[in-house]
């Protein structure tokens, strides 16, 4: 029996989303090692990648929201630029609804002279789709906080908990 159906079973105030029990999911993260993780990420067909690409020229406006086709939950992110910052950071935002999903003081960036960034992990939100208990759609936007020097487009690639 895998490690994700031992899981404890639910208790009645806990949320689900794709399929998924959220605490569970976040306990996953905590209390297993990397090549667990990496095996679950490969192999579960509930794991999905949703790549957003700015347009050329980088600007600080908040890209085009996003809404998606079922409930799910943003993992990590991570982007990557035409050509390197110098000199500072590219910071950028992902936010749900118009409000971060990243906590202060930790959004994320592509370090001066890199064109790839790190993979950051914000808050766990759900992301989700209209039904009769959401009457509008969630939506997630891209939004560039400083540019730098840097050259687009800007790709962000979202792993992502659920469906698109």
């Amino acid at each position: 029996m895998s490690r994700v159906q031992q899981s404890r079973p639910l208790a009645s105030s806990r949320k689900r989303y794709a399929g998924f029990d959220l605490a569970t999911v976040e306990e996953l993260d905590r209390e297993t090692d990397f090549n667990y993780l990496a095996h679950v990420e490969d192999h579960t067909p509930s794991w999905h990648s949703l790549v957003y690409t700015s347009k050329a020229s980088l600007d600080t406006v908040a890209g085009t929201p996003i809404a998606l086709a079922a409930d799910a939950v943003i993992v990590t992110v991570r982007a990557n630029v035409a050509q390197a910052p110098s000199g500072a950071a590219l910071e950028y935002d992902i936010l749900r609804n118009g409000t971060t999903i990243f906590p202060a003081g930790n959004k994320p960036t592509i370090a001066a002279g890199k064109k790839v960034g790190k993979v950051f992990r914000p808050e766990r939100l759900p992301i989700r789709s209209r039904g009769e208990d959401n009457p509008e759609d969630d939506t997630i936007q891209v939004k560039i906080n400083t540019v730098s020097s840097a050259t687009g487009p800007l790709v962000v690639v979202f792993r992502i908990l659920g469906g698109v």
